[in-house]
């Protein structure tokens, strides 16, 4: 490893230059995006309820079934337009509290960083894609699609190959194997 540390200090800073770019346009892109759910309005008033799980972009308006975009809770607009999922009729977007008390978001750079390694791990990432594409649509399908084939295939396995090949060049170096320290020339003789 100390031969590959060169090399593999010049991959690691650009892994770390594509992740902490991701996370700067993860919090751009889907700033809020997890604080936004559906809520069904009681129409006497008594109570409503909120699926904190079914995160939207837009609602569709009770009586003409248009697309309204989501709405902060004084009921003011939240954007020009609807995207994403739009909650039923009889229910608003409503932006809120974000999922798991704000500790899956992109709302600041911390989370966002660790839901890039997500990304970039490939482990468990299907809920958080699913959870941006209810909140945006056509953004997120970009995100995604750009940070696996970027980040997941491409830098992932450039570091895996470094690796790979720093022991190949020590291998045919020393003649001997990188992981024991044993020479063929041992064994041939035992």
């Amino acid at each position: 490893l100390k031969k590959a540390a060169p090399l593999l200090v010049n991959v690691s800073f650009l892994i770390g230059f594509f992740w902490l770019l991701f996370a700067i346009v993860g919090i751009q892109a889907f700033k809020s995006s997890f604080s936004r759910s559906c809520t069904w309005i009681d129409p006497i008033g008594s109570s409503n309820w909120t699926n904190d799980f079914q995160l939207c972009g837009g609602h569709l308006d009770k009586e003409t079934g248009k697309p309204l975009p989501w709405v902060y809770e004084n009921g003011t607009a939240g954007a020009v337009k609807a995207k994403g999922y739009h909650c039923p009729r009889g229910s608003l977007c409503i932006e809120g509290t974000s999922l798991y008390n704000g500790t899956v978001s992109f709302d600041n750079i911390f989370n966002s960083l660790e839901l890039v390694f997500v990304i970039m791990s490939a482990n468990t990432f299907t809920d958080i894609m699913y959870y941006t594409t209810d909140s945006d649509y056509l953004a997120a399908a970009l995100f995604f699609a750009a940070g696996i084939v970027i980040m997941l295939l491409w830098l992932t396995n450039l570091l895996i190959a470094v690796i790979t090949s720093s022991f190949q060049v020590i291998r045919e170096e020393s003649k001997r194997s990188a992981f024991t320290g044993e020479g063929e020339l041992e064994k041939v003789k035992t």
